[in-house]
Parts: C-alpha cells; sequence; structure tokens
C-alpha cells in the first residue's frame, strides 16, 4: 500500500466473497422465471402455444404480451431528449413481443415455475409461429437504397437525422465547403468502432414481487441508479414511481449498462402480481450476450482541413451510429450530443461541420458502457491528426501542440458550443512525455530491433466533457 492510497470500505467483503448480489437474496416460496426468446433477427409472430408448457410439472403460469396489456403495462422507452433532434422516430419497445421480434433474443413469453429448470423446460416447451423477414444486422447495408426497413415509420432506417444542437444550416456548410476547398491539405479517415458486448461479473437478473394489499411493486436488481430505474418502471407500469421501489445491492459490474429499464423487468413485475409469489430470473451468460445493451457500432468518416503551417482550419465528420432494434434511454445522446461535446478535443478549430444518422438494425439495442460516444470522438480527432502529421510531414507532437486552445483564449467556446472553462493542455502533453521517457525512445527503439522486435510510439490525446448539455 503505497503512500496517500484510501482502501474503499467495500473491498474486504468483496474480496472475501461476502458481498451480496442479486442471487443472493432469498424469498420464502419464490418462484422462478424463463423468457421464450426469438431464435430469429426479424420475424413476425403468427402464433404463441402455451398449452404444452402448461402441462409440464411446476409450471404455474405462461406470461405474453396480452396479459401485461390486461394489467395497463406500457413500452418500456424512455427517451433522453436530444437538442436539435426533435424529428427522431421514437418507436415503441415492447416488455414482451406480441406482433414482431426484430433482433435474436427478443422476449416473447415468461414463463413461471417452481423452479429455474421447470421454468427453461418450460420456455423450451412453449410453441411460437414465426414468418421470418430478411433482416438487415449490418450498419452500412441498413442505410443503402432497397434494405429490408425495420420499423414502418423509419424511413431509410434513420432514427435520426443530426447535424449538431441547431438544424442543419445551408449557408454554414457553404462556408465549410469553401474551407476545405481552400485548405492547403485535407487529412480524411474511415474508421469502424466494432459492436462492444457487456460481461459483468454476475449477470443480470431480477427478484420481483408484489403486495396486493398497498398495490406495492419492490425489485431486487442490481442497477446504478435505483430512482431512475423506478421512474422507467412505473412509465412502464402505468402507475405512481411512489408505488415502484428498487432495492440494489453490490452491482458486479456496470458501467453504464445497468442504469435504465430493460423488458424483463416490467414482465417480471408483472408475473409477481399475477400469480400471487416473489419471481426470481438471472440471466445465463449467453443470455447475457442476447438481452444486455451493447455499445458503439459505429462508422466514422472525418476529414480535417489544414493550412500550409499546419493550423487546423475546420473539421467535417459523417458518422453512423447503430442503434439495434430499438432505441435505449441514451443510446440516441450518446451518438449523437455526447459524441459531439467533446469535439474538437483541446484543439482551437474555427469550424465543425457534423452529421450523424442514427440507424435501426436487427441487432440488440446499444447504450452507455464506458466513455458512452467520447472515445469515438477522441479516436476521431487524434486519428485524424495523426493522419496529417504523417502525410504533411510533420511531427505529431508538434502538430499537436501548434493548435492546442491556449491558456489566453480560455474560457473558450467551441463551434458546437460546448465552453472549455479551464486547462493547460501544453504542460499536460509536456509532462505525459515526461514521464513516458519520449525523449529517450529513439535509443529504446535500437535497442528493440537489434533483439528482432519492433517498437513504435503513439501520442493521444483525451479530452472527457462530464456534465451538462452544449448549446
Amino acid at each position: 500500500m503505497h503512500d496517500g492510497f484510501i482502501p474503499r470500505d467495500e473491498d474486504h467483503r468483496l474480496l472475501t466473497g461476502t458481498g451480496r448480489f442479486l442471487d443472493d437474496e432469498r424469498v420464502a416460496g419464490v418462484a422462478h422465471a424463463a423468457f421464450v426468446r426469438s431464435p430469429h433477427a426479424f420475424a413476425a409472430i403468427r402464433g404463441i402455444d402455451a398449452a404444452p408448457a402448461l402441462a409440464l410439472p411446476g409450471v404455474i403460469a405462461v406470461l405474453t404480451a396480452a396479459d401485461l396489456a390486461r394489467e395497463g403495462a406500457r413500452d418500456i422507452n424512455a427517451i433522453t431528449p436530444v437538442p436539435g433532434g426533435a424529428d427522431m422516430v421514437v418507436v415503441p419497445h415492447p416488455a414482451l413481443c406480441a406482433d414482431m421480434v426484430r433482433h435474436v433474443g427478443d422476449p416473447v413469453a415468461l414463463v413461471v415455475a417452481e423452479t429455474a429448470a421447470a421454468a427453461r423446460d418450460g420456455a423450451e416447451a412453449v410453441a411460437v409461429d414465426y414468418d421470418e423477414r430478411d433482416p438487415v444486422a449490418d450498419l452500412a447495408r441498413a442505410v443503402e437504397p432497397g434494405a429490408p426497413r425495420i420499423w414502418p415509420e423509419a424511413v431509410g432506417n434513420i432514427a435520426v437525422d443530426w447535424h449538431g444542437f441547431t438544424a442543419a444550416d445551408p449557408a454554414a456548410r457553404a462556408e465549410l465547403a469553401e474551407t476545405f476547398a481552400r485548405a492547403a491539405h485535407v487529412a480524411s479517415v474511415r474508421l469502424v468502432n466494432q459492436r462492444i458486448v457487456m460481461a459483468p461479473m454476475e449477470p443480470r437478473g431480477a427478484l420481483a414481487g408484489y403486495d396486493a394489499e398497498s398495490g406495492r411493486y419492490t425489485l431486487h436488481c442490481a442497477t446504478q441508479s435505483a430512482i431512475v430505474l423506478r421512474h422507467h418502471l412505473a412509465g412502464s407500469l402505468a402507475v405512481k414511481p411512489d408505488r415502484v421501489r428498487v432495492v440494489t445491492g453490490d452491482v458486479g459490474g456496470a458501467f453504464g449498462m445497468r442504469t435504465t429499464a430493460y423488458p424483463e423487468y416490467a414482465a417480471l413485475l408483472v408475473a409477481a402480481k399475477q400469480t400471487g409469489r416473489a419471481v426470481h430470473w438471472l440471466a445465463s451468460r449467453s443470455e447475457g450476450f442476447l438481452t444486455d445493451n451493447q455499445a458503439r457500432d459505429t462508422i466514422i468518416e472525418g476529414r480535417l482541413a489544414l493550412d500550409r503551417d499546419g493550423r487546423f482550419l475546420a473539421i467535417d465528420i459523417d458518422s453512423l451510429a447503430a442503434m439495434g432494434a430499438y432505441l435505449t434511454s441514451h443510446g440516441p445522446f450518446i451518438a449523437t450530443a455526447n459524441f459531439a461535446r467533446c469535439l474538437p478535443g483541446m484543439y482551437d478549430i474555427a469550424q465543425i461541420g457534423l452529421r450523424i444518422r442514427c440507424v435501426f438494425t436487427n441487432t440488440v439495442p446499444t447504450g452507455p458502457y464506458r466513455g458512452a460516444g467520447r472515445p469515438e470522438a477522441n479516436y476521431c480527432m487524434e486519428r485524424l491528426i495523426d493522419t496529417a502529421a504523417r502525410e504533411m510531414g510533420i511531427d505529431p507532437v508538434e502538430l499537436r501542440r501548434r493548435n492546442l486552445i491556449a491558456p489566453s483564449q480560455l474560457p473558450y467556446k467551441g463551434a458546437l458550443g460546448t465552453v472549455f472553462d479551464s486547462g493547460e493542455f501544453a504542460p499536460v502533453i509536456a509532462e505525459a512525455l515526461q514521464a513516458a521517457d519520449a525523449a529517450g525512445f529513439s535509443a529504446r527503439r535500437a535497442q528493440s530491433e537489434a533483439g528482432g522486435k519492433r517498437r513504435g510510439l503513439g501520442v493521444g490525446c483525451f479530452l472527457e466533457i462530464a456534465g451538462g448539455q452544449p448549446g
């Protein structure tokens, strides 16, 4: 333990196996749940036959979308507004699918049984008649003419075509085009940020209960925000928030993916009400890969205009961002506002062009996870600078230094409205280079190459704006 290190209060019990996670919760008389999930990426539901499951020993009930509708349950949508995104296509996100499935793993029915094994057997016995459709899982193909349309109301599979915090301005676009036309050099990159799948220490699950006397629901669930989840659940159950209680223990890995409501939670609460039993569900690891919000899945094309001295004049970014089959609470916000407000990094760039298309695909929905749009923005900026440095023959560190926002420019209002209130960027870069012994890199490389190894030196800056909205 080095000087100044203060251990967290929870470390000892977590490291000695005495933490309390969702699956540690025990309630007398608890029933167990398993979900019937779509094996198809895109298909119509022609019928659901629950009779074979109900005939199995230990099966208590099988719930479908019709059962949830009779309880007044609604879609789980709770979409965070996007500045300048008033025309966003918001599609329904059901707790259980009624007429169509739009990604592999979409929940179709919920089986409640006396044991987890009986619930799984029941889920396998439910017969669903599907009419398969041609899916489109590839982001680039989803926006091509003639691609299968996932939602009738989303033309070209576009949820929102976003140009910044205000509507697209033809005059500004013309000015940007002129800047690029007169630039001494233009660097271009095409970046594919692969889809990321979560793997938390404890898979996602819940213990749902309902008290008939008070009319209150209780959900034990690992979550980053019990308050946010309570409000989302209240909306999907069509009740006031004070009728929903969310209890969270140790989380076991979250990083954004455990904040808001998922389809399973509302279905489990309705099941608890209809059966009069507490209902427990814990996803398998493979089930989590088909149901937990995923992240990234973007294609970014960027351009950087520079003058003869390597001064940055403008950037222009065209991005495709996969939303998956549905919009999560922060999916569109991450791809648009959260991405944009990190631009132009710590660099002084007068003009920024931006077009971001949020795209529906027949895949698991995307949401916040480990940076939530900010890494993509910084990655694009830094790759553009490295490309320009290589093509113009300028040292990449020197090129960055020439274009840093100077302390005298603070507070600095960027072209997209973000205000930088502080920052001493040049000293930070100098300190990082010194800590990495960049000056001694040439000698280390020569020594490595003599031993048959190759070594490179990479430099990248990262600026994160964590709170508030620009503009």
